[in-house]
Parts: structure tokens; sequence; C-alpha cells
């Protein structure tokens, strides 16, 4: 869990720098990275493990 919150609180860091340094190369770049990987994160959470804890919630 907590390797799931630092990798979301990186990219959301990622896409903060970008927007600061915003003009200068690569912050573009910087900027779609952070972005797809913070939406990435909480649409696999989403879409798959809530589900599957679900089910194995059920479990018992």
């Amino acid at each position: 869990m907590p390797l799931f919150f630092g990798s979301t609180i990186v990219s959301g860091i990622l896409i903060v720098v970008a927007l600061v340094h915003w003009g200068e190369a690569g912050s573009g770049l910087t900027l779609t990275a952070g972005a797809i990987f913070f939406v990435g994160m909480f649409v696999c959470t989403v879409v798959f493990n809530l589900p599957l804890n679900n089910v194995l919630a059920g479990l018992h």
C-alpha cells in the first residue's frame, strides 16, 4: 500500500514540476508522463483491484 501511494505522489510531483517549469525542454513530456501514470494507476485500481477485493471479501 505505501508503494501505491508513494508512486502516485511522485507522479503528482512530476505534474507540478512540469507546470512550474513550463516552456523548458522536456516539460511537456514530463507533464504527459506524470498524467498518464497518475490516471493509469487509478483506472487499474478501480477496474481490476477493487472488484477483486470485493470477491475475495465475499469468500469468508
